[in-house]
């Protein structure tokens, strides 16, 4: 019963996290625009979280999380949703075997996984309705990563602190 308690109470701490940082994004954020853009932290949550659970459990968050980004991002419907589940499915499968769970693995997944889904945003609400060319891709994409990254060390420390808080040992 304490095992399952434990993992109610990670996932709740999560949940709160992620409701605070993208309440930060939607009521902040939009304020602090340089070059008319302004950082994305959906990607950061997802790659902190990947980097610390299993699989499994990633996707679920990745689901969530992706659910929550389509709700509060017009004209979108399902995107995130489905991009954010595979992606914590795939990367934290991956990092399970492959990667050590450090601030740098958060950093190469976040990374990676901001620059294919901003590329595949872009693709699909941008390109293939002829709305803009690739260079808008490169004046919007590029500065909203260079604009996020510096909030990734704050979520990956309170990331970790939930994960070795509420995780018992493997």
């Amino acid at each position: 019963m304490e095992a399952k308690r434990r993992v109610v109470y990670k996932w709740l701490l999560y949940a709160a996290w992620a409701f605070a940082a993208l309440s930060f994004q939607l009521g902040v954020l939009p304020h602090l625009g340089v070059w008319q853009v302004q950082p994305w932290l959906p990607p950061l949550l997802l790659g902190v979280v990947i980097t610390f659970e299993k699989s499994p459990a990633a996707a679920a968050f990745g689901l969530i999380l992706g659910t929550w980004c389509d709700a509060f991002t017009p004209k979108v419907e399902a995107f995130h949703t489905i991009l954010y589940l595979f992606a914590g499915l795939l990367a934290a499968h991956l990092t399970r075997h492959l990667f050590r769970k450090t601030f740098v693995t958060a950093l190469i997944w976040t990374t990676g996984f901001f620059a294919v889904s901003r590329f595949l945003f872009f693709i699909v609400f941008y390109y293939i309705p002829a709305r803009s060319g690739f260079d808008i891709l490169w004046r919007v994409a590029l500065p909203e990563l260079v604009l996020s990254l510096p909030f990734l060390p704050v979520l990956y420390l309170f990331g970790r602190a939930i994960h070795r808080r509420w995780t018992e040992e493997e």
